[in-house]
């Protein structure tokens, strides 16, 4: 799960590198590359971050919605624009990008659903992101089939207006793996 996991990261860190319109970021859960073995998936993580001079940075947080909120909220003094896009969602592409700025210029919210009732990105407007509370994203049963309407009910109560692009896909199971390797 391990090595499909950095396949599925190496994927989206070298197309997002390759986009030189593109500001991206990696935020892991954890940074900690010290005791690992050469031969490693830290240790190839590590490498592949120095080797296209990648910005990572740590998300703060006790769960992923807060983990989220703290992402949003820091990049937000930087960006007018944020989104994120999960790890195992290897085929956003730059034109759901371009699809998901030109939907934030009439929302505060774009998300693109998957297929398993989650979300394969979200992006804010910045000038949202600074007007909701850290635990906007509370109460969301994450790794459901709820997540995303449970997300849609947090952004209703919090005013804010939402847009959802076409559905997608991530890759939770065996099954999604191969179906990315395949596409």
């Amino acid at each position: 799960a391990l090595e499909i996991h950095y396949e599925l990261l190496h994927a989206i860190l070298c197309r997002f590198n390759a986009e030189n319109a593109i500001a991206y970021q990696l935020w892991l859960d954890s940074i900690d590359h010290h005791q690992a073995t050469d031969d490693s998936v830290s240790k190839r993580l590590a490498r592949l971050i120095e080797s296209k001079n990648i910005v990572c940075r740590q998300q703060q947080g006790s769960d992923l919605g807060r983990r989220m909120s703290n992402t949003l909220k820091t990049l937000s003094s930087d960006y007018e624009q944020v989104a994120i896009i999960g790890s195992d969602c290897p085929n956003v592409t730059t034109k759901d990008l371009q699809q998901v700025s030109s939907a934030l210029d009439n929302h505060d919210l774009v998300l693109i659903p998957a297929e398993d009732g989650g979300y394969v990105l979200l992006a804010m407007r910045s000038i949202a992101i600074n007007s909701l509370s850290d635990y906007w994203l509370d109460g969301i049963d994450w790794g459901t089939s709820e997540v995303l309407a449970e997300t849609l009910r947090a952004c209703q109560m919090s005013g804010l207006s939402a847009y959802l692009l076409p559905e997608s896909w991530d890759v939770d199971e065996v099954v999604d793996y191969k179906r990315w390797k395949e596409s």
